[in-house]
């Protein structure tokens, strides 16, 4: 605390006698320097930078202001969510915590093994839970219960490590995951899946408007017929081969070619 007070006052004095250099000096001290909520709350040392914000016109000294002002937001974001959440007497609702805290405490793959600090994982299921069963009111309520369900699958998912961790370590909060749909707690792959599904489904109903082109000189792969329709669409880019779409009008067989 000695530190960042001594650092307040001085870089109080070096932005009050327009010393640039040690304005920026002190600012990068800052943003090294460990600092606590308590040490946030009892030097006020936040205000005393954005103060100082508002009035740089230095790009460098002001893109330091905002680097450790952002730090400490997310800082005091992250105590935030350490508080607990109400307690429960409910078997069902204590039960739903426990399932969601198993899920936050499954081993993450060693490369995202030193992310930390992480959130007390008990504490957050119990602020995810309270979240979901303060917009529905009954833990009779089939939507509540869903809700509870999807986030524990999606939380346990081998395949989607990423979401684990951004809730454990506070970039996706407990009031976010408790309403994230099953599309956004989705991992990049199968984001990618589906957005692949649907563009085929586009395909395939834009050639089914358009009848496509029939052609008696394509084979089906599957029944071997000379009889498929088919449409061609620039999928890439333009200086790539059209994508050609066929269909089979014997098997209803679909495929495409470049």
């Amino acid at each position: 605390m000695e530190e960042v007070a001594r650092i307040k006052v001085e870089l109080e004095k070096a932005f009050g006698d327009n010393d640039v250099k040690k304005t920026v000096e002190l600012l990068e001290q800052l943003v090294n320097q460990p600092v606590t909520m308590m040490v946030l709350q009892d030097t006020h040392i936040g205000l005393t930078v954005n103060t100082i914000r508002k009035s740089l016109t230095n790009a460098e000294a002001l893109a330091l202001c905002k680097k450790v002002l952002k730090k400490w937001k997310k800082m005091a974001e992250f105590y935030k969510q350490q508080e607990e959440a109400p307690t429960t007497t409910s078997t069902v609702r204590t039960k739903f915590r426990k399932m969601i805290t198993d899920a936050l405490k499954l081993p993450l793959p060693k490369d995202l093994q030193n992310q930390e600090p992480f959130l007390d994982e008990e504490s957050l299921a119990a602020r995810i839970e309270e979240c979901i069963f303060q917009e529905f009111k009954n833990e009779s309520d089939k939507r509540y219960m869903n809700r509870v369900r999807s986030r524990i699958i999606n939380l346990k998912d081998a395949k989607n490590p990423y979401l684990r961790l951004n809730v454990l370590r506070g970039d996706i909060s407990a009031e976010r995951i408790a309403k994230m749909t099953p599309e956004e707690m989705a991992s990049d792959d199968l984001k990618k899946q589906r957005e692949e599904i649907t563009q085929q489904a586009i395909r395939d109903h834009q050639m089914a408007l358009t009848g496509g082109t029939t052609s008696s000189e394509i084979k089906c792969p599957a029944c071997k017929k000379y009889d498929c329709s088919y449409n061609q669409m620039q999928t890439r880019s333009a200086d790539e081969p059209m994508t050609t779409f066929c269909h089979c009008n014997n098997c209803g067989k679909r495929w495409k070619f470049c």
